[in-house]
């Protein structure tokens, strides 16, 4: 039984992941930020009741992002269980359980034990990561090169605990290039002009769309898989949830055309 973090209630849910390889795909569109569930093993340690868990989640990623014709990894796991946007080590260590939120509140009632930090890692992280890998590794074998899309959607207004690295407003869109080692330029220009295209037919000519701010993908999947020298390419895309989530939830006509922008500018290019 899961605790769902948006409903409050205890269910059963027998599939944590969602994964579909295409065997024409050329792109792994990978959504580690949309799920909602806490396990059971971390009932006794996580704050999971508080108010921000429902919150703190990439808003109808899975649904924004679920491309037709294109390779897809995404969880119902909620990132604060565990973060499958970052590296499995630091410094020896495990460093994909985070401390705080986004608001500075902690997240744990109490330490969670060693045991337990490496259960979730046998299953949930890897079993993930290893999706992943295969199914990059796979596209590059058969078509010569992959690229790997990171979806995210990001909070509109700038969370409490990064008010020390952000001084402007978010953008509409933001494409993270790990400072332009994960992509190649002419891809990347490729890219953000299908997008810039598809998303003025919808949001109007004043939408934006920023490279490398306020998210660069220096950390997780972007930097991880993206090495254009080895054929493989990575882009991190984050969406602005200002375009379509309020307190009262998810607009489902914008999260449809977003889920259209995203199809059409892959259609554009693979």
């Amino acid at each position: 039984m899961f605790y769902n973090t948006i409903t409050g209630d205890v269910e059963d849910s027998n599939n944590s992941f969602s994964f579909e390889s295409v065997p024409d795909s050329k792109v792994l569109i990978v959504a580690p930020h949309g799920g909602e569930y806490v396990p059971p093993c971390a009932f006794p340690f996580l704050d999971y009741t508080h108010q921000l868990f429902p919150l703190e989640i990439d808003q109808a990623s899975n649904e924004i992002y679920r491309a037709n014709g294109y390779s897809f990894a995404g969880t119902s796991i909620h990132r604060h269980v565990i973060n499958l946007n970052k590296r499995k080590y630091k410094l020896e260590e495990f460093n994909v359980f985070r401390d705080v939120g986004f608001d500075g509140s902690p997240l744990y009632l109490e330490d969670m034990p060693d045991s337990i930090s490496e259960r979730l890692v046998n299953l949930y992280y890897n079993p993930f990561l290893n999706f992943v890998k295969s199914e990059l590794f796979r596209i590059r074998e058969r078509f010569d090169d992959a690229f790997l899309l990171n979806a995210h959607t990001m909070e509109s207004k700038i969370p409490e605990v990064n008010k020390f690295l952000e001084h402007r407003k978010r953008p509409d869109f933001c494409l993270g290039t790990n400072n332009m080692h994960s992509i190649d330029y002419n891809l990347l220009t490729e890219f953000h002009s299908s997008l810039e295209s598809h998303a003025r037919d919808y949001f109007g000519s004043d939408v934006s769309i920023a490279i490398d701010r306020p998210f660069v993908g220096r950390v997780g999947l972007t930097r991880s898989f993206g090495c254009p020298n080895e054929n493989l390419n990575a882009l991190l895309l984050e969406i602005n949830q200002g375009l379509y989530f309020s307190e009262n939830g998810s607009d489902s006509e914008v999260v449809s055309a977003l889920n259209s922008i995203v199809q059409n500018t892959l259609d554009d290019i693979f």
